[in-house]
């Protein structure tokens, strides 16, 4: 099974350890000391440390087009986007 990499958006500690919970190998951008840099770092640096097959989970929906001569055919992404009324800092939220 792919390992989940989350973005930055979805580094809270409840949101992690309920994918843990359900058996899914979990890790964030934190983790590979990417947060705050470029997308194609960000992956360049997963893709360097992880071996096996992983999924960068992002809502980071114009990555595409704001680094368009970087081969994301390489990579596999998969952007989530929240309709508004579900959006708030819960996603960050420790508790």
């Amino acid at each position: 099974m792919a390992t989940l990499v989350l973005d930055e958006q979805f580094m809270g500690k409840r949101l992690i350890l309920g994918l843990q919970d359900r058996g899914l190998d979990v890790r964030t951008v934190g983790d590979f000391g990417a947060q705050g840099r470029a997308d194609p770092d960000v992956v360049r640096r997963i893709g360097e440390e992880l071996k096996g097959e992983w999924v960068l989970i992002t809502m980071d929906l114009t990555i595409l087009e704001d680094f368009e001569g970087f081969d994301w055919s390489r990579y596999a992404i998969a952007w989530v986007m929240l309709d508004e009324h579900l959006r708030s800092d819960r996603l960050r939220a420790d508790a």
